[in-house]
Formats: C-alpha cells, sequence, structure tokens
C-alpha cells in the first residue's frame, strides 16, 4: 500500500505541479495583460505627449520667428536713426557755420554801431548848443578831447 501511495503520488504530482503551473501561467498572463494595458496607456499619453511636444514646437518656431522680425524691425529702426543722425550732424554743423557768421556779423555791426553813436553825439552836443558862442566852445572843447 505504500508503494500504491507513493505510485499514486508520483503520478498526481506532475497533475498538480501542472495544475500550479496553470494558476500561475494565468497570473502571469494577467500581470503581463495589464502591464500590456500600462504601456498602451503609456503609448497613448506619449502619442498625446508627441502632439503636445510637436505643438510646443510649432509655438516655439513661431516665437522665434516673430522675435526675428522684432530683431530686423529693430535693426531697420536702428539704420533709419543712424541715417537721420547722420542728417542731423550735418545740419548742426552748417548751423554752427551760419551762426558763427552771424556772430562776425553783429560783432561788426555792433562795432559801426558804437562809431555811429560816438559821431551822432558829438553832433548832437554841438547841435544841443543854447547860442553860437557856446557852439564854438563846444566845438574848440571836442577838439581837444
Amino acid at each position: 500500500m505504500r508503494n500504491a501511495i507513493i505510485i499514486l503520488t508520483l503520478l498526481l504530482l506532475p497533475l498538480s505541479l501542472t495544475a500550479q503551473s496553470v494558476k500561475e501561467l494565468e497570473k502571469q498572463r494577467n500581470k503581463t495583460l495589464k502591464q500590456l494595458e500600462t504601456t498602451t496607456k503609456m503609448l497613448n499619453e506619449t502619442k498625446k505627449d508627441e502632439t503636445s511636444t510637436a505643438n510646443k514646437v510649432e509655438i516655439l518656431d513661431k516665437s522665434i520667428r516673430e522675435r526675428q522680425k522684432l530683431i530686423h524691425d529693430i535693426n531697420t529702426e536702428l539704420n533709419a536713426l543712424d541715417q537721420e543722425m547722420e542728417f542731423l550732424s550735418t545740419r548742426c554743423d552748417s548751423l554752427e557755420q551760419i551762426l558763427a557768421a552771424v556772430k562776425a556779423d553783429y560783432a561788426n555791426l555792433t562795432v559801426k554801431a558804437h562809431e555811429t553813436q560816438h559821431n551822432n553825439n558829438a553832433l548832437r552836443f554841438l547841435l544841443s548848443s543854447n547860442d553860437f558862442s557856446q557852439l564854438l566852445r563846444r566845438a574848440r572843447y571836442l577838439q581837444e578831447f
């Protein structure tokens, strides 16, 4: 009987091992299915991320193009301002030359006005005399000084 139990145990052992293996394989299959679902979800999220990333890249490209346009506009404005500065510098130089000429003319006119005023003062001094004798005395005075 002992032999029968051993033989029976030996015959049933592969069945129990197979049943255990089937349960383990079923558990592993379920685990693999769960991993596959997780991987599929991750793949879908990655696709969404790819779309999101593609959108981000497109937005960044647009931003770069706008910044390049801004840089171009600023450079154009700088060139226009440089030209205006050159024009104003040239105009400033010509106005300084005109100012120097006007100052020289003013200095000459001031000297002439002073001379004319001095001559007119002498004439006024003589003509403001009360009588002829005072006129002669004043004329002698002006000759001496």
